[in-house]
């Protein structure tokens, strides 16, 4: 499939949690592998709250605040996939932590400033996950062809 037929089959997959209109952003190009892997994977997560301990970390680092912060407090967990902010159209990548009875916990953005209506669709991260991830990428957060690292490992 090319590129184009991809981010239509990825926008879909969302679609199914987000029930709205947005747009993806330009720099997510997945593969096959990854729309289906995200299909498989992904759940919706809704009402963020600030974690009682730690602080947020710094806008535009979303990736490193969430792998910190699952680091610094072993009953979190790291997740990464979208948000789909109440007041915008257009999803946002982003990387957030959750406990084991799925409560969003927001390390980047200020809660206090949330609408209500946000949705956040996205994977958990094991640290072994993000290890592999970050030896083929030399990065974290959201890059294409996430599939082929991970598809053996789950």
């Amino acid at each position: 499939m090319s590129i184009s037929e991809n981010r239509a089959a990825l926008r879909t997959v969302l679609e199914r949690d987000l029930r709205g209109m947005f747009v993806l952003p330009d720099v997510i190009a997945p593969t096959a592998a990854d729309v289906a892997w995200f299909r498989r994977h992904a759940r919706l997560y809704t009402r963020p709250i600030a974690h009682p301990r730690l602080l947020r970390g710094e806008v535009g680092e979303c990736w490193r605040n969430a792998f910190r912060a699952s680091v610094r407090d072993p009953n979190l967990s790291y997740v990464q996939g979208f948000v789909h902010p109440s007041n915008a159209d257009r999803l946002v990548p982003h990387a957030w932590c959750v406990d084991d009875t799925g409560t969003l916990y927001e390390m980047t953005w200020d809660v206090s400033l949330a609408m209500g209506g946000e949705r956040y669709v996205g994977v958990i991260f094991t640290f072994e996950d993000l290890m592999a991830l970050q030896t083929a990428f030399d990065r974290m957060g959201w890059y294409d062809g996430f599939a082929d690292v991970l598809g053996e490992r789950r």
